[in-house]
């Protein structure tokens, strides 16, 4: 019988590249390959959904109520998630930031060049 190693990792948002005047107003990860453990601190009255799918595959989504604080990018690249890898296999991270500048709305994508490894 063999036990399963666990080691909990943790990952910053960075080398975030928006437009001018851009903001943050939702988000999208997915954890696979490790499972979600924690999430830094997010602005007051945003929402946060966790989507376990498996063990070793969950998603977040994350937005901002109505009347809430949007993020600018130094606030985005301060959000730190922490994800559990096992038996030493390394986690794959990957989504997108939802983004305004009032007038229009899109999505940045997010690849691992955006989840620095604390």
């Amino acid at each position: 019988m063999s036990l399963v190693q666990k080691k909990s990792v943790s990952f910053r948002l960075g080398n975030l590249k928006l437009r001018p005047n851009e903001e943050v107003i939702g988000f999208e990860i997915e954890v696979m390959g490790g499972g979600f453990e924690g999430l830094s601190s997010l602005p007051k009255g945003w929402q946060l959904a966790i989507n376990n799918k498996s063990a070793t595959h969950t998603k977040l989504d994350a937005d901002l109520s109505f009347g809430t604080e949007r993020m600018n990018v130094q606030a985005a690249e301060g959000i730190v998630l922490t994800v559990t890898e096992f038996d030493g296999a390394a986690s794959k991270l990957a989504g997108y930031l939802v983004v305004t500048n009032t007038a229009s709305e899109r999505h940045h994508s997010l690849t691992s060049q955006n989840f620095i490894r604390q």
